[in-house]
């Protein structure tokens, strides 16, 4: 990106002046405002079961 000098994440201040044009910043706020809208994932499989004695044998 700055080799580039180019915005590619709006969420980095590291490349924040390169995208400095009106229009890009009126089109990343829209685009922000539509991805904090969108709702979590959800957790479609539980997680696997843990066993906690592997961790607290000694032997292993």
């Amino acid at each position: 990106a700055h080799l580039l000098q180019f915005c590619n994440n709006f969420k980095d201040p590291g490349v924040q002046h390169y995208g400095s044009g009106s229009l890009f910043s009126q089109i990343r706020d829209e685009m922000d405002d539509i991805f904090c809208g969108l709702p979590a994932p959800k957790r479609t499989e539980t997680g696997a079961t843990i066993d906690m004695s592997v961790f607290h044998n000694a032997s292993a």
